[in-house]
């Protein structure tokens, strides 16, 4: 699957593809939460839907290049563009690692941008 990074502000060197082969794009679900009532029964407190509640995972083999791009997006840019199949989104990276070879990649979602 190929998935889109790009930086917000314009940078010639701000894009990449990322060949990715099993992506996680998380929980899909809605704010909210359960509590119990004294007469045993329950109230609940539905708050909707929020992209900004996705996590997308994603792990793969990087290349020299890649490696330096991406630790030059997350040094100079706080927020960036991602594309997937689910969609495009305002996003910030959470974290990024390598080991043994294999990035991880974590994308913090904070809306949709188009479907």
């Amino acid at each position: 699957m190929l998935l889109h990074i790009n930086t917000k502000e314009y940078d010639l060197l701000g894009s990449m593809v990322l060949k990715v082969e099993d992506p996680d794009f998380g929980e899909f679900k809605r704010r909210g939460n359960r509590v119990a009532t004294l007469d045993g029964g329950a109230a609940v407190n539905d708050f909707g839907y929020s992209d900004s509640d996705l996590q997308f995972k994603l792990r793969w083999m990087p290349t020299a290049d890649e490696d330096s791009a991406i630790r030059r997006i997350i040094r100079l840019h706080p927020r960036i563009r991602f594309s997937a199949p689910q969609g495009c989104f305002e996003a910030a990276i959470g974290s990024y690692s390598v080991v043994n070879g294999s990035a991880n990649l974590i994308i913090l979602p904070l809306s949709r941008l188009s479907e």
